[in-house]
């Protein structure tokens, strides 16, 4: 049996007549070793392009998937300028309609699509053997049916002409009611040459861009296979869609004439399709696939056309037929398929970030350098909707650091910050000028952070962050980022979701890990340059790299929405090197907080603390023992954070009964520890241990020390605090005066 033949045009020329240096290279290893190819014809085309004609030897198995014969003639087309791969054409005239074939304006002869990738990255690889055996490995695969792998993305139905369109996400949002959508469109650009399209929702207001009304249709899902030749006209985009379960005529019919006539139907028609597209017929939906056809002809013309409306009356009406019978609805109707592209939205950020998203209330306070990169980087990964609140300006100094452009100088950065988010994500943010320290504007605040789901200080202020956490009330999450002053190390610290550790808790826990964790040594290390901006004493600036500014952000952005999917608390440090580049995390241990109103003044300890006293005084029975505390003071809230101590010093005088405490190297270590935590953790107050068998009650020397430790402490304006540790695991606070007494014991099970 005959086979018959296409052909690719041209004529037939000899083989020492081709010029073109692919054309003769290809031509060389037909003719020379390889075993599996041979010569058919040559041929020359006008314009000067050429063309190989070969059969080749195929690696068929005894019952193929696809119609791919054990010989298959093939014609490789080389065009005069080298600007795009050769061209494989499949000659016989009942190949198969199979995946990976290049679209063209005939059925006959196919062409092959050999590459995914571009003729630029293909170039530096390409020989003609290569390409030989690239076409006869795709045969050989398409022969057995994997050609397309499983890791490869499912083909598309179409492939739309050059010109793209960006379509606003929410034109999707009412798809199932079939509600018309006017839409604008638009030029991306000055230069027409760009071939992108903007289409924008049309309000009242909007004056300029085309007028199109536009219709959404879902269609069913659609098993991926060959990829078909656009619809030329609104008939054959009928018959496109009868796949999908779509009568486009049936639904323009139905949708045509809701639409005020006085204003829409001289617009344009814009069909929007979405797809459900799986990978086999029976499989799962792996994604959907959008499609936008528009007509150059009028609503108008397009109801006449399918037989909805009678021909124009005198009056400008069209009469509504009841009972349409035109046999070839839309055949006179022309449309032209665009490459759509949905509009950026929070769940595309996630989707492309690989992450879920929360669409959660955020307020954040802070939009200086680090807080406006984080959250851009945040807005930018489908992570929430901002509240920015701040009162400073956007200086030109800023510059260096901050997300911000330069044509925001001047800006507050709060309404700023927030207008360039809504540029990439509209909706995303609004801006507050505002002081969160400010009496003035508390009330405002306070109705941002009730309804927040986040409250978030990005503020490098430790007053902002305890405002937030002990002031504000809401029932969100706190977190707080910032970085140490010379701006290699990031500090996260965010509440666990029940709030039972809060910012200002976790804030003096880390700065009790500061003095312990070997790998903290030196974080808070003043910075030692500094730029000044203005002329005031305090228009100076930090100078530290934008590089690790920028790090540093993106670290956050993980750190957040890491706690965000968890319930626990966290205190994290990342720390960089500048000289190799690397990063170090110290994720720091928390620990359970107790607290207890005491005299006016509120105390606050953690399990750790109580059991770190607990264990010395076990470790040095049956002798007393003791030392002093360390902790912090806020004078204003009128609250003692006790987090760490100091053991006994080595001329103490300890008895098992009496303990007096000495102060050989004492005041070294406290100066230390200031040093070490930026001067956030002080001297606060005494304690000592009781023996076994003996009540934390106070002795008529214990009266006698706190007297002394009362005067003394009231020269500085601060209460005494004392702490007797006991048996069981017990401790009995005193605060201000000995008439009353905390006591509390360490919880079961607890290791500090």
């Amino acid at each position: 049996m005959s086979v018959l033949y296409a052909s690719t045009g041209g004529i037939v020329v000899s083989a020492e007549s081709l010029v073109l240096p692919r054309s003769k290279a290809t031509l060389k290893v037909v003719t020379g070793t390889l075993p599996y190819v041979s010569l058919v014809e040559c041929l020359s085309h006008t314009g000067g392009s050429e063309t190989i004609v070969l059969d080749l030897e195929v690696e068929c198995p005894q019952k193929p998937v696809h119609d791919i014969h054990r010989q298959e003639r093939i014609a490789i087309t080389f065009d005069v300028s080298d600007d795009s791969v050769p061209e494989v054409w499949a000659l016989r005239a009942n190949f198969p309609s199979v995946p990976h074939l290049n679209i063209r304006n005939v059925d006959t002869p196919k062409s092959l699509c050999l590459y995914e990738e571009s003729w630029a990255e293909i170039l530096p690889r390409w020989t003609p053997t290569r390409f030989i055996e690239r076409t006869r490995q795709w045969l050989a695969l398409t022969a057995r049916g994997e050609l397309h792998q499983d890791d490869q993305p499912i083909e598309p139905l179409l492939l739309p002409n050059s010109i793209r369109v960006i379509i606003p996400s929410e034109v999707f949002s009412n798809a199932e009611s079939g509600k018309p959508i006017n839409l604008g469109l638009f030029l991306a650009h000055d230069d027409p040459s760009r071939r992108t399209l903007l289409a924008k929702v049309r309000t009242p207001e909007t004056t300029s861009g085309l007028k199109y009304v536009a219709t959404v249709l879902i269609a069913k899902p659609q098993t991926h296979g060959m990829v078909r030749r656009s619809p030329a006209t609104l008939q054959g985009l009928a018959a496109f869609l009868k796949a999908g379960e779509v009568d486009l005529i049936a639904e323009l019919r139905s949708r045509l004439p809701e639409l005020d006539k006085s204003q829409q139907v001289e617009s344009g028609l814009a069909i929007i399709v979405a797809t459900p597209m799986r990978r086999a017929k029976e499989g799962q939906v792996e994604r959907w696939d959008s499609w936008v056809f528009v007509t150059r002809d009028s609503i108008r013309k397009i109801g006449i056309d399918i037989g909805l409306w009678d021909k124009q009356q005198p009056n400008g009406d069209a009469g509504l037929i009841l009972f349409p019978d035109k046999i070839d609805p839309g055949a006179g109707i022309p449309v032209e398929v665009l490459a759509p592209h949905v509009s950026f939205s929070s769940a595309m950020a996630a989707r492309v970030n690989g992450v879920d998203v929360f669409d959660g209330n955020i307020v954040s306070i802070g939009a200086g350098a680090l807080g406006s990169q984080i959250v851009d980087g945040m807005s930018r990964s489908g992570f929430g909707k901002f509240t920015i609140v701040d009162d400073d300006d956007l200086l030109p100094h800023n510059l260096a650091r901050h997300i911000l452009p330069g044509f925001y100088v001047g800006w507050p950065k709060a309404l700023a910050l927030a207008d360039y988010l809504n540029v990439t994500l509209e909706g995303q943010a609004r801006g507050v000028v505002a002081n969160a320290l400010s009496p003035s504007s508390q009330g405002r605040l306070q109705e941002l952070y009730s309804i927040a789901d986040l409250l978030l200080d990005l503020s490098a202020s430790a007053t902002v962050a305890r405002h937030l956490s002990i002031d504000a009330e809401s029932k969100a999450r706190r977190v707080s980022a910032f970085l140490n002053p010379v701006g290699t190390d990031l500090v996260v610290l965010a509440e666990d979701k029940e709030r039972s550790l809060t910012l200002d808790v976790l804030e003096v826990q880390y700065y009790r890990a500061l003095l312990h964790e070997q790998t903290l040594q030196g974080h808070l290390s003043a910075a030692n340059s500094r730029l000044r901006y203005g002329r005031s004493c305090r228009d100076v600036s930090t100078i530290m790299s934008t590089s690790k500014m920028t790090m540093c952000a993106a670290l956050a952005v993980d750190a957040i929405r890491e706690v965000v999917t968890s319930d626990g608390p966290l205190i994290r440090v990342v720390r960089s090197d500048s000289k190799n580049g690397s990063v170090t995390t110290v994720d720091v241990k928390t620990s359970t907080s107790v607290q207890q109103s005491i005299n006016g003044w509120t105390l606050i300890l953690d399990q750790g603390l109580l059991s770190k006293l607990s264990d010395y005084r076990k470790q040095r029975l049956p002798l007393e023992t003791g030392g002093v505390l360390i902790g912090h003071f806020d004078l204003a809230r009128q609250r003692i954070y006790v987090v760490d101590m100091i053991p006994s010093p080595p001329d103490s005088e300890e008895w098992p009964t009496l303990y007096v405490r000495g102060c050989c190297g004492l005041l070294e270590q406290i100066q230390s520890i200031e040093q070490q935590t930026g001067g956030q953790l002080e001297y606060v107050g005494e304690w000592h241990s009781h023996p076994d068998n003996c009540p934390t009650e106070p002795s008529p020397d214990d009266i006698t020390v706190f007297a002394w430790l009362t005067k003394h402490m009231a020269a500085a304006g601060l209460p005494a605090l004392m702490a007797i540790v006991g048996e069981k695991d017990s401790s009995r606070w005193f605060l201000g005066e000995m008439l009353a007494a905390w006591e509390v014991r360490i919880e079961e099970g607890h290791h500090g």
